[in-house]
């Protein structure tokens, strides 16, 4: 629990960039195969990831793909903040594909 926390603390450290009027067409894995095409509000970047909103909600551990042509094309949901108007959620990137 504590390792945990020290990570969370320290990519709350990484420099981001804030975004306006920054919005991604993404694909929304999901288990029954073909992926729901959906367009977010990118609202900060980061080495370690992003944060986006949404009008769909996004949960935890769903996997993101990102447009060929992209240079990260998968990431994960690490976290989500679900109000009545918008989700917004941290992506970590995976840019190991």
């Amino acid at each position: 629990m504590v390792d945990e926390q020290r990570k969370i603390r320290e990519r709350r450290r990484e420099p981001r960039r804030d975004c306006t009027d920054l919005w991604l067409d993404i694909i929304l894995d999901s288990a029954v195969g073909a992926g729901l095409p959906l367009r977010v509000k990118v609202i900060n970047l980061s080495d370690g990831g992003i944060c986006l909103a949404s009008d769909q909600p996004l949960d935890l551990g769903q996997v993101i793909r990102f447009p060929k042509g992209m240079p990260v094309a998968l990431g994960t949901v690490v976290w989500t903040c679900q109000s009545k108007v918008v989700c917004k959620a941290g992506v970590r990137l995976d840019s190991s594909t």
